[in-house]
């Protein structure tokens, strides 16, 4: 297993080869899991307050919110890996996307895709 040395981050330690992460795991764990997505998108749609509709008479009574915007990353295995972001960034809606527990319904939108190891998508049957 790789760590940072004393006193840094592995947020602040030099670049690190994602396949040697990889192959790392593979050595240590019987059967490592790359977690990745690719383009996830998530949309709801919201009521519109009063004053949207007053400034913009065309909106209507609803409109879509884009909460995560065409997002993509890894999670290597045996790594920690980082969501940061500020407040209402939808660090919280993405790792439900991840985690599965989001589906599309009536009024949201749902795309992009979450894989095992670049192969296997994520759905409750994988999960």
């Amino acid at each position: 297993m790789t760590y940072a040395p004393r006193g840094m981050s592995l947020a602040t330690r030099a670049n690190i080869d994602p396949i040697q992460l990889i192959e790392n795991a593979k050595k240590n764990c019987k059967q490592p899991i790359k977690l990745s997505w690719e383009n996830l998108r998530f949309e709801a749609e919201i009521k519109t307050t009063a004053s949207e509709r007053q400034k913009n008479p065309s909106l209507g009574n609803t409109r879509k919110l884009e909460i995560v915007k065409s997002v993509s990353g890894f999670a290597a295995p045996g790594q920690a890996t980082y969501i940061m972001g500020s407040s209402g960034a939808g660090k919280t809606s993405l790792l439900n996307l991840l985690a599965d527990r989001v589906t599309s319904a009536g009024n949201t939108w749902l795309s992009g895709n979450i894989l095992f190891n670049d192969e296997i998508p994520v759905n409750k049957e994988t999960f």
